[in-house]
């Protein structure tokens, strides 16, 4: 097979991919109205009966079987998307790579009117992820504190108000034992107290 997809210019992968697409094709099922890209897509459609059916009815309002029909019809992505779900799934296709993910993902948060659309579950939950890391949770918490209403609410919460009281004290005991070890003058006060 090698030799005869050198001799007729193809690769040998081609070569395979129209012979399995001729072989869902019998010759008495194939339609001269349909391309043989649309051929080799609705070849994937396992029942022979629906194939053989499907090929001969093209989506309604159509005279012919396009491949981004084609593709629809068996659900894979398509060249063209029209529908928002259509678009999404290209979105993903393209951003498998996350790398690029990252940067379209970035990209999409600078626009004011995108982050509008999250539901308020959505955007706790972005931020979440974002501060994963304890350095960047603490920075952001810290910026988010310095806000007298964001203070107030989070203070509203009783688990959020005892971890920020442990905090204190055990930041106070930390500086306390700091001073101690380090400051001249803590053997003297110590000696008064």
């Amino acid at each position: 097979m090698a030799g005869l997809a050198e001799d007729i210019g193809l690769t040998l992968n081609q070569v395979i991919h129209a012979r399995w697409t001729a072989s869902r094709w019998p010759e008495e099922h194939r339609q001269s109205n349909a391309s043989y890209t649309v051929h080799r897509i609705l070849a994937s459609i396992e029942d022979e009966g629906e194939r053989f059916a499907t090929i001969k009815t093209p989506p309604v309002g159509k005279s012919r079987w396009s491949a981004d029909d084609a593709k629809r019809r068996v659900s894979r992505v398509v060249d063209t998307p029209v529908s928002p779900q259509e678009k999404i799934s290209a979105i993903h296709f393209l951003a498998q790579d996350d790398e690029v993910a990252a940067q379209v993902s970035g990209d999409l948060l600078r626009r004011p009117t995108v982050v509008g659309k999250f539901t308020s579950e959505n955007k706790a939950r972005v931020v979440e992820e974002f501060t994963r890391d304890e350095g960047i949770a603490a920075q952001a918490v810290t910026k988010l504190l310095r806000r007298p209403d964001v203070a107030f609410k989070a203070m509203s919460d009783d688990t959020a108000r005892h971890q920020v009281n442990h905090a204190q004290v055990e930041r106070g005991r930390q500086a306390r034992e700091e001073f101690e070890e380090t400051h001249e003058l803590a053997p003297t006060i110590s000696a008064c107290l």
